[in-house]
């Protein structure tokens, strides 16, 4: 049905399939050589780990719709002021003028 996503949440307008080839498009014409060759690994190696990245933050997001908030990681320690931007190149420069 126009106006309408996977979830039955009417929209102003229709959804648009975003991060899909155009029509007509083949890989093996299209893209430069070798470049399957190089993305196949990765795919591999990197889209399980998406894929469980995605299931985790569903599962926080529907225990907070639930009414149990996430137990976020506690603040980093704050570092010690000195006066000087250590952390950039050039560590020890003074950052006052």
């Amino acid at each position: 049905m126009p106006g309408m996503n996977a979830k039955t949440i009417p929209t102003p307008e229709p959804i648009m399939a975003m991060n899909s080839a155009p029509p007509g498009f083949d890989a093996a014409k299209d893209l430069p050589k070798g470049f399957i060759e190089f993305l196949t690994p990765l795919h591999h190696q990197l889209t399980p780990r998406q894929r469980s990245l995605n299931e985790n933050w569903d599962a926080a997001l529907q225990a907070s719709l639930r009414g149990r908030l996430p137990d976020y990681l506690p603040p980093p320690r704050r570092p010690r002021k000195t006066g000087a931007l250590n952390c950039l190149p050039g560590a020890g420069i003074s950052a006052t003028r």
